[in-house]
Order: structure tokens, then sequence, then C-alpha cells
């Protein structure tokens, strides 16, 4: 069997020595399951990599007393959370920062390598098919002295007959559950993999919390001028999270579509009084429209009205808080 990474040990990056049989048969008494073959060989291959910084190598495999350490975190603050998520992936390279590259287990997407960060633990996308995948961009990277990884699903590319069965099994996954961390992490998969033409599978994702501006900047990015009712309604759902607002009016925009004036236009009328009414505001002069903000007796700003003509006294006034 060919072992990937070989490469980083001849251009300069320091690989441990081998792992033990017996280690590994330690860490799949932990994981309750066997090892796959391609996961055994690269560890008796070399028990970890080195950190390296000059050039920088952007992720390293963990030595196995590492990934004991990072699996005792994660029990603490992810699984215990999130049950579910448990088996599904081991996390098996490290950026010293806190974030992985992890190796999924199970189903059509066996084998590839997703990306987990610390400020999202449940999003877990896939980026590279295979481990080949994930070093060749891992050595050239290096080679280069560059401080990103080339992936090779960008969300709008790359995707094939198998990132299509991905893609079905997550999306049949998250319409079937209402546990928050799993659909979180179906939804990497189904943001991440999304076949070309199948973006209208994606609207139900604008009404999740966790995942609407991701899903708001793809229909944007797809040019899906189709989807502006349901970003419009997206808008008007999480018009309290002035956050998830703004985005997603920066979606809108960005998206262009030939019905987009009417369509901020009536998301104005009574709209909710929030912060968000101002970023309501801002996209509305971003399309051209005339903005101003009186101040109030305190000499704050309160509201902003926006030059209607069609308006009573050719204003239409959006207040917050």
């Amino acid at each position: 069997m060919t072992v990937p990474g070989r490469a980083l040990r001849d251009a300069g990056v320091t690989f441990y020595p081998p792992a033990t049989p017996e280690a590994l048969q330690a860490l799949e008494a932990r994981l309750e399951f066997s090892l796959p073959v391609e996961l055994q060989a690269l560890y008796l291959d070399r028990n970890g990599e080195q950190e390296s910084w000059e050039p920088v190598l952007l992720a390293r495999l963990q030595t196995l007393d590492e990934l004991n350490a990072t699996l005792d975190e994660m029990d603490e603050y992810l699984l215990a959370e999130a049950p579910a998520l448990r088996g599904l992936f081991v996390p098996l390279w490290t950026d010293d920062n806190g974030n992985f590259f992890v190796y999924f287990l199970h189903g059509a997407e066996r084998g590839m390598i997703g990306w987990t960060h610390h400020e999202s633990p449940c999003f877990i996308a896939p980026h590279y098919r295979d481990m080949a995948g994930l070093y060749l961009a891992l050595l050239e990277a290096y080679q280069q002295g560059a401080f990103d990884l080339v992936q090779e699903f960008t969300g709008d590319a790359g995707i094939g007959k198998r990132e299509t069965q991905v893609f079905e099994a997550h999306l049949a996954a998250y319409a079937s559950t209402l546990d928050a961390p799993l659909r979180q992490y179906h939804g990497a998969y189904l943001l991440t993999l999304c076949p070309p033409g199948r973006e209208g599978d994606l609207l139900p994702l604008l009404h999740d919390r966790e995942l609407a501006v991701l899903t708001g900047a793809l229909l944007a990015r797809r040019n899906c001028q189709w989807a502006l009712k349901a970003l419009t309604d997206a808008v008007r759902e999480h018009a309290l999270d002035s956050t998830l607002a703004y985005n997603l009016l920066g979606a809108i925009t960005t998206l262009d579509a030939p019905e987009t004036d009417e369509a901020l236009l009536g998301l104005a009328h009574g709209y909710p009084v929030t912060l968000s009414a101002a970023f309501l505001a801002d996209a509305l002069e971003r399309r051209g429209f005339v903005q101003e903000r009186p101040r109030n007796a305190q000499n704050r700003f309160d509201h902003a009205r926006i030059k209607v003509d069609t308006e009573p006294g050719g204003w239409l006034l959006l207040p917050w808080q």
C-alpha cells in the first residue's frame, strides 16, 4: 500500500518512528471499532509528524498520545453535548490551534477528509476525497510557503457521482432529525457538496439559525435569483438576530435579482423595530435609494427614512431601538 505524505518527509518534515501494533490496538479498543486499513498503514509508517514553522506545515498527523488527548478533549466539549456524533469521524490531523482535519469513518463519505474549527465544532465540512488529496495540498503549501490549503471541494466545483451520493444521504438525514448538532453536521455536507442545479434542496437550511448565513451566501454566489423570496422571508424570520439579518440582506443585494427593490421595500413594511432595521435601510441605500437618519430629542439616531415617492409624504420610515 502506498502511504500518502511521504513526499513531506522528503521535503524536510520530520516523521516520528512508526507506532507499535499494541498502541494501535489500544486506540481501537478505546474507539470500539477496528481502524480502516489505510489508517493502520499510516501509523505503521510513522507515529505522527513534527510541527514545522520554516516553512510552515499547516496541519500535521498527531502522535497516538496526542490523538488520545484530543479525543479526551472532544469527549468533554463536543461529544458530551452532541453524543450522536460519536464514532462518525476521528480527528487525526491538527493545525496546533485547536482545529482538526478528520477522517470520516462511515457511509458514502468513508475515507473523505473533513475540517472542524473550534468555533463551530459540529460543522465538519468535507474538504478532500481522501488522504492523498489532503497530503497533496499540504505538500504544495509547504513547498510554496503558503498559509492556505487548496481544497478539492469548493462548494461549486469538484462534485461527481460519489459526492452526489453523499449529498443525497445527508439531505435525507438532515430532514429526518431534530437534533441541532446533527443538523449542523449534515448541513456542512449539504453546503459543501451541493451539485449544481440542486440548490433548491438547500432552502430549508435558511430556517436554521446555524446554517442560514452560509446558505444565503451560496445562493448568492451561484446567482440563484429564483431564491429571492426565500431569502427575504428568511430575513423577516431572523429579524431579531441582527447578525443573521445583516448577512442575509447582503446575500440579497449581491444576488441582484430583477425584483430586488420591490422585495426589499415589501420587507420594509411592518419590519420589526430592531437594530437590523438599520441594516435593511442600508441595503436599500446600496440599491440606490436615498437614506436619511434624523436625530431624536436626545440627539440620537433611532430610525431611518428612505425616499420613496409612492409613500405618504414621500418617505418610508424604518424605526429601530
